[in-house]
């Protein structure tokens, strides 16, 4: 029986203790599956029970579990908050066919602890569920600097228009209503992170008080660090690097989202006013992201921009 709470010290040859390749692992169900995580990079993996002994074996003979040969290809990890079993078990089965790991969860109060141990790559968030609720998580998420960049995606029952849009504000990429398809649920959890997947050419721009480095996806605003989502940092990137020009709210879902067929304009408007509010010292009275009305937004500089060129890293 393999102890949840087991961490192996793991040092490759010729490494420092500082370099351990192997973090920790354990095992979030009993007798299902040992999910590995790297320290240098968020490995995870399940391993089936039937290669449990050749991976302690491995760790015994110092070898980083993520490159034992045979054992099941790394799968991004999941945090699924659903208080429902049946729905929770459904959505697991089809994530997991999917290439995904999957952590179930049935109240929000251990969700972000172990999400700062973790490191999901994507939150699925119900709403309505004991000990707090999904919106409040969400708000704790993007206030938290370790995972404020992390996609959430909502899963609730919860329909109407002013939720949609609340959850948005609250910075979710994504907002699914029940009854909902599987096979959707899967396209639209891909559609999010596939967002994340292409980087941005790796440079910094200085407009005004906002600095904007695109290889690192950090934004500066008045010298402080500002959070964002990647859906908040691309359309910034996109307004800053194109100023002066006039898109419509179709041209930017086109060029931000690139999935469209499950978002919509009223997206676009959520996600300009969660901008203005990070950058703009008077949100009301906007400087850089201008509305023009009747057709969209443009960009304007009050300063000349300052591009800095970086080297790319390998």
């Amino acid at each position: 029986m393999v102890d949840a709470g087991w961490t192996p010290e793991v040092s490759p040859p010729g490494s420092s203790t500082s370099d351990r390749a192997t973090q920790c692992c354990s095992a979030p169900t009993p007798g299902s599956a040992l999910i590995c995580r790297t320290r240098n990079s968020q490995f995870f993996n399940t391993l089936s029970l039937p290669w449990l002994g050749e991976t302690l074996r491995a760790v015994a003979r110092g070898k980083d579990l993520c490159r034992v040969k045979d054992l099941s290809p790394i799968r991004p990890l999941l945090f699924l908050l659903e208080d429902e079993c049946d729905i929770s078990r459904l959505i697991r089965l089809h994530l997991e066919q999917a290439g995904y790991a999957v952590r179930e969860f049935a109240t929000a109060t251990h969700v972000l602890g172990e999400a700062l141990a973790w490191r999901p790559v994507l939150f699925l968030l119900d709403i309505m569920v004991p000990a707090g609720d999904g919106f409040e998580l969400c708000r704790r998420i993007r206030q938290n600097s370790r995972l404020a960049s992390t996609p959430v995606i909502f899963l609730t029952a919860r329909t109407s228009e002013a939720d949609r849009v609340l959850g948005l504000e609250l910075g979710a990429d994504d907002y699914i209503t029940k009854p909902f398809s599987p096979r959707e649920l899967v396209a639209r959890v891909k559609a999010v992170l596939r967002r994340f997947d292409s980087p941005l050419a790796a440079s910094v721009t200085r407009v005004g008080e906002l600095e904007i480095d695109t290889g690192a996806m950090i934004l500066n605003v008045r010298t402080r660090h500002v959070p964002t989502t990647a859906t908040e940092f691309r359309l910034l990137d996109w307004l800053v690097r194109h100023p002066g020009r006039v898109f419509t709210r179709d041209q930017l879902l086109d060029v931000v989202w690139r999935d469209t067929q499950y978002v919509t304009p009223r997206s676009v408007d959520v996600y300009v006013r969660r901008l203005r509010e990070k950058i703009e010292t008077d949100p009301e009275n906007p400087r850089y992201i201008r509305t023009v009305r009747g057709t969209g937004y443009r960009f304007e500089i009050p300063e000349p921009l300052t591009p800095v060129a970086l080297w790319a890293t390998s």
